[in-house]
Formats: C-alpha cells, structure tokens, sequence
C-alpha cells in the first residue's frame, strides 16, 4: 500500500470481503488498498460496517450503532486506515529512529519525503494561519473575550452591536465538485469552488444548555456554535471536524479574527456543543438584537427551530484526510454526527433560532399605569434610577423600594403589602437592581 487513506463516504453501506477486496455499495477496492489489506486480508476491523471514519489520527466504525467504537491512534487498523502506514505481512513496519519532520507542508522520515497531499502530510504538518495574540490584529482589543463564540447571522451587515464579523472560506474540490445546500444558511455563501461561512462573535455565557422538555428528545434540544475563544461556555463540550480542502492551487482565506480554528490549506473547525439539561439551562435562545442561528439536528421538527438548513461540502477527493475528535467517553458521537457528520465529504445542518427582536423592546409598566421604554447599555435594559436613599429590591416580576417610616409614605409607588411597589417587569425578562438602577435582562 501506498502513503495513503483513501476512504470513500461512509455513506456507501455496509461492506464484505469478496476474493480479498472491500467491497460496498459504492463499489469494490483495488487489492493493495488500505481498506481491502486492513480489513479482508489482515482482518484488523469487522467489514461488515462499512467503511468508518478517521479521528484525530483514529479509526473509528459502526459509530450509529451501541456497538460503535474508536480504535486507538497506535493500533495496527488506525495506522493503516488513517496514518498512510504500509503493512507488511500484516502488521507495522519496523519502528524507525528518525521522528521526521516538516518542510513546507512535506513529512519527511527516513530519508523519504511524503507528497504534501498524502496522507502523512496531510496530518502531521497542519499550522495555524491565524494568530492568537488579538494585539497582532489593531482594533481587537476590548471585542473578544475567553468564552467567545460564533453565531450565523442573516447575513454580513446584521450582526449585534460591537461584535465583530468573522468569515471562513474554504476552497472546495475542482474537480466534478458537489456542493450544495438548502434552506435557512444565513449568511453562509457556496459555489462550486468553495463555500464561505460568516459568523458573529458573540459572548458565550449568554448561552446555555436548552431546558430539558420531556415532551421533546435530544436531538430537538441539542445545538452547536463555532469556538472563538480560549474555552467553551459553562454546559457545553468542544468537538472538531477537520476540513481537506483543494490540494492544487488552494485559495482558503479567512476575515476577522478566527482563533482557535485553523485555516491553511486545509480547515480546522471547533465547536462548543450543548446538550439539553434540567439543571443549569435557559428555556429559550438569548435575544441579540438580530436574526442568527446555530449548527442543530434541524431535520428533527423542534419548537426551538425557527427554520431549518444544510450545507454540503464537496472535499477534496485525492488522499481524502477528513477528520473529527472528540472526547467519546463525555462527548456522544451520534449527537455530533446529527448535527455535522460525513466522511470524505461533511453534512453541516443549520437551524435559524432568533427572528432579532429588537433589543429592550418591551415596555415595563409603572405603577401610575403608563408604560416606560428602557435602553439597551451593552449588556442588559437599563430602565431608570431609583430615588435617592430608597433602598431598592425585587420581589417576583415588581420593583420596589422600602417604607419611608420617617414620613410614613412610599418614596414613590403604591404600598402592596411587600413594599412600594413602583413598576412590573414585563413577561419573560428578569428584573434586578444593580447601583441603585433599575434593570432586566432578556
């Protein structure tokens, strides 16, 4: 076998061995290739499956099923399948003593350079295109934060106020290229070069895990946003998928400021996915301001989408290095692969889950029975001061101040029993007082 892993799409069926070659429903594969030596003639994996995926340099099969499972990185069928490791007699070869190195994108070991679209490397010399340090990049500074992460907006022109827009393009397979998409994509662009995708970044901790409905099963409570920061937010778990794009004359490119993803000549994606949660959760999507969505399993009906779409990405097809990773044992594979899945090719499923209300847009009423607007500061609607001296509280959805007992009076509002009660909080919003100023959040 050659210095490569050519896995066709897993979507090709269930696989047997017929005269010693793989074969699926996409076909029969040479004799000398990886999946005919590792899987019929070494049997290092059970064919029956189909073809897996590689993983972080891990083979990994049958993952729909409980039987599913991820070779480690070091076995025999993960070195053959996803390395570019040549058996011979069906096991490693000997171990060498040189650990190789890059040189512009070639892995060179043992006095051998690998082709820069092999497989080899492909996975051992991926570097990073976009600098971490955000005073590299003028005007950052005080626009990003450690939880950050990337929304889809309706498009370029619509994100929130003072975040920034982040764009992603990858430059897709030439050749016979497949892309395609439907539905809700934001302000996600394709053709058959490429595919652009546009993100706002946001802060992270303005989302939550959904609240658990027992009314509803995972996958319509499940979503995923892109990482921006240095970690995901409270309640969700990163994963990656890996992106080969067009080895010949790439033209991968990125605006904003994309850290942690990688973009090279090949793409490099994290995300923060939340799964749903009784405990620390919010019952519906934060209202920023604008239109925006999220990666979901949109094909299962749920009341948090809004609209649903997808997004498919031709890779390149020679050599094919596609990759996810995630923890197995915290991180459920079937809830990631429902959202982003494929093999040679990636599935990516959008769901729209904000129409933009404007932000502080509704009315608080006060006591007199007129209503006042709020403002929006940054972060939360800033409604008015209290009066001086006032001592002011929250009691369920009221704002009130204390009992003057000197004059015997409310300072202002009607006495109710709790207090003086001077405004109610409208539905759905949280009240609170924060230096002397009346507030809620959305």
């Amino acid at each position: 076998m050659g210095d490569t892993c050519d896995l066709p799409p897993a979507s090709c069926g269930q696989g047997s061995c017929v005269d010693g070659a793989f074969c699926d429903a996409c076909g029969c594969q040479p004799l000398d290739a990886a999946a005919s030596q590792a899987l019929c003639a070494c049997k290092l994996a059970d064919p029956k499956p189909g073809l897996g995926i590689c993983r972080d340099g891990a083979y990994c099969d049958d993952l729909a099923s409980e039987h599913g499972s991820c070779y480690l990185a070091e076995a025999v069928v993960s070195q053959a399948m996803c390395q570019g490791v040549s058996l011979q007699a069906c096991a490693l070869p000997p171990a060498s003593s040189d650990p190789g190195e890059c040189k512009d994108g070639v892995f060179c070991q043992d006095g051998k350079c690998h082709p820069d679209d092999s497989a080899l490397s492909k996975a051992r010399c991926t570097v990073s295109s976009a600098p971490k340090d955000p005073q590299a990049r003028p005007g950052l500074m005080g626009l990003i934060g450690p939880y950050d992460i990337g929304v889809i907006p309706k498009n370029g022109f619509s994100c929130p106020t003072n975040s920034l827009f982040t764009t992603i393009y990858m430059d897709d397979e030439d050749s016979s290229n497949a892309n395609y998409t439907w539905g809700w994509i934001g302000a996600t662009e394709q053709n058959r070069y490429g595919t652009k995708f546009g993100f706002c970044r946001v802060n992270g901790t303005q989302f939550r895990p959904l609240s658990h409905n027992a009314n509803l099963n995972v996958f319509q409570e499940t979503y995923a946003v892109l990482k921006l920061g240095d970690y995901c937010p409270m309640g969700s778990k990163e994963f990656i998928r890996h992106f080969d794009n067009e080895d010949r004359n790439n033209a991968n490119s990125y605006t904003g400021f994309p850290w942690p993803n990688v973009i090279n000549s090949n793409t490099t994606l994290r995300f923060c996915m939340f799964e749903p949660s009784y405990g620390y959760s919010m019952p519906s999507f934060p209202n920023l301001g604008v239109e925006y969505g999220v990666f979901a399993p949109s094909h299962y009906a749920s009341p948090h989408w809004l609209a649903a779409g997808f997004i498919h990405t031709d890779d390149e097809d020679r050599n094919n290095a596609n990759w996810f990773s995630y923890d197995g044992a915290n991180t459920p594979g079937f809830l990631v692969h429902s959202m982003i899945g494929g093999a040679s090719n990636t599935d990516l499923r959008l769901a729209k889950v904000s129409n933009g209300r404007p932000r502080c847009s509704r009315p608080v009423q006060y006591f007199t029975g007129a209503y006042l607007m709020p403002t929006f500061d940054g972060m939360n609607c800033f409604i008015r001061n209290a009066p001086a001296r006032s001592a002011p509280f929250i009691s369920l959805n009221g704002y009130y101040v204390m009992w003057d007992w000197f004059t015997m009076s409310c300072p202002e509002g009607v006495w109710d029993g709790t207090g003086c009660r001077i405004m109610t909080a409208p539905a759905g919003t949280t009240p609170f007082v924060w230096g002397n100023r009346f507030y809620y959040g959305e």
